[in-house]
């Protein structure tokens, strides 16, 4: 229970940069160049919310599908409303949206400023992966129930694109922390919308290693599998051997495997990723998923490395601890250890350039005291003081 505890806080405190902040401001307006789309039926957010979605018509006949993150959960503890652990509404992500990154329009080195943009908020917990109403109990015995219905919530979205948006001449599908799981989850049935098209996935800060505990509990409680299944059967009409839930051992289920399944199976298809070396929020959820951060930084690398032996996957890693690229200004400003700027990187991987890979080289974890303090028990109000950007 002290374990429980204390990983509840410190989760509340990875959140903190978004979650209180979201909390805090009223509900916005987005820009004027934003439609917001309400999605009826068995779309819901986490607390029984109504959930939409947005899209930004662009110049070209370019579309990205993007995928938002806001923490996760999986308990009683971590789905519980006064822990703050993730985004529970679309409210919620709209008090934090901002028009930078890939989103500002006006920037004249923004590759995707001319594409339309449609955004996946995400508000289930669950990876955007779920189809499950999960009942939690209390330690006191009260009870409540989280819609993780992300898969509910794709599908709609999806469905609009695919009668909105007919014959684009190219796809990015990308993701932000959480999202970056959405974007290789949701891959195969937007390739076979696109057929005709030029599709490409992105992650954004979204490639962490999860344990065998964590993956018993919250694919079993979001349903995980079942999105899977109906796509791998039904949209595609041919199952991908490899990733057959009857074939898979979810408890032990890697990103990076998907990832390698997932580029055999679309040959096609270009697949990227980036990450800081040294993840703050990405290593807050390994360790919440009781695995040893000292070794995160290692298996993220080893992970990296071994899908960049492909041609058809590149990676940019970057010092600092820093969570997330494409929706921030420094979008247009981090270099990688070897002064390659990502803003030029990126444009040239969705151009369809020729791309090497960056790893960090002779990188300094900024936060390793932090870190090795978070091992040793703490008072509540100690644990606070540790804000790790989400």
């Amino acid at each position: 229970m002290q374990r429980n505890l204390f990983s509840a806080l410190v989760l509340a405190s990875c959140l903190s940069g978004v979650v209180h902040a979201a909390s805090n401001k009223p509900v916005p307006q987005l820009p004027k160049e934003w439609e917001e789309i309400v999605v009826g039926g068995e779309a819901l957010c986490s607390r029984g919310t109504p959930y939409s979605f947005f899209v930004s018509q662009g110049k070209s006949n370019k579309v990205v599908i993007d995928f938002m993150g806001g923490g996760a959960c999986w308990d009683e503890e971590t789905c519980a409303h006064d822990t703050k652990t993730f985004l529970e509404s679309v409210a919620d992500f709209k008090r934090i949206f901002e028009p930078t990154g890939i989103y500002a329009r006006k920037h004249n080195d923004n590759p995707l400023k001319d594409w339309t943009h449609v955004i996946v908020p995400y508000c289930t917990g669950d990876l955007h992966w779920g189809s499950n109403d999960q009942e939690y109990t209390r330690e006191d015995g009260r009870k409540f129930t989280i819609n993780h219905r992300g898969a509910f919530n794709t599908r709609a979205v999806l469905k609009y694109v695919e009668e909105h948006f007919r014959n684009p001449e190219k796809v990015l599908v990308t993701g932000y922390s959480a999202g970056a799981y959405a974007s290789v989850y949701w891959l195969p049935p937007i390739q076979e919308m696109y057929k005709h098209s030029s599709v490409m996935q992105f992650g954004d800060s979204g490639i962490s290693p999860i344990t065998e505990g964590f993956a018993k509990k919250a694919f079993t409680r979001w349903n995980a599998q079942a999105a899977f299944t109906q796509w791998n059967v039904q949209k595609t009409g041919a199952k991908i051997p490899d990733l057959d839930p009857k074939n898979v051992d979810w408890n032990k289920l890697q990103i990076g495997f998907i990832y390698e399944k997932l580029m055999n199976y679309l040959p096609d298809i270009p697949f990227g990723h980036y990450t800081t070396a040294f993840d703050g929020t990405q290593r807050g959820f390994f360790w919440l998923m009781h695995g040893d951060t000292k070794q995160w930084p290692e298996l993220v690398k080893n992970t990296l490395q071994t899908l960049g032996k492909s041609s058809k996957f590149r990676y940019f890693s970057s010092q600092g601890t820093e969570h997330g690229i494409l929706a921030f200004t420094r979008f247009y400003d981090v270099k990688s250890t070897d002064d390659e700027l990502f803003q030029k990187w990126f444009k040239s991987y969705v151009e369809g350039g020729t791309l090497k890979n960056h790893d960090c080289v002779n990188c300094i974890d900024d936060e390793k005291e932090m870190w090795i303090e978070l091992r040793k028990p703490k008072e509540p109000a100690q644990i606070e003081e540790a804000n790790l950007e989400l």
